[in-house]
């Protein structure tokens, strides 16, 4: 959510800009419990496995969900290399090219 959350609260009359920031920790810098955050880029995760099952269960349920997913799967490589040509094909046969990009972060927490 950090790097589009200035998007996000935009349209909510929030006049304040946020920094663009990636989060990636290592598991083992986890809290222990929601008593242990002090620090911006602290994280502690509570699972929950019955609603986890759910939403994948039901992720297949939707054509997009599946089309989305077909697409990922024929992109990905373990090595990712610059991808010249990604397109998805809708329900009436017409091919629509996708466009990546991202916008730029200010930093790591």
């Amino acid at each position: 959510m950090a790097p589009i959350f200035n998007e996000s609260i935009e349209g909510k009359g929030y006049p304040s800009s946020v920094p663009r920031k990636m989060f990636q920790r290592p598991l083992s810098a986890e809290a222990e419990s929601i008593d242990e955050l002090h620090a911006p880029g602290d994280y502690f995760t509570m699972p929950n496995i019955e609603l986890t099952d759910e939403l994948v269960d039901s992720l297949f349920d939707r054509a997009g969900n599946v089309a989305l997913l077909s697409a990922v799967d024929r992109w990905f490589k373990k090595y990712p290399k610059k991808w010249d040509d990604l397109s998805l094909l809708n329900d009436l046969g017409e091919v629509h090219k996708l466009t990546l990009s991202a916008p730029r972060i200010s930093g790591a927490w």
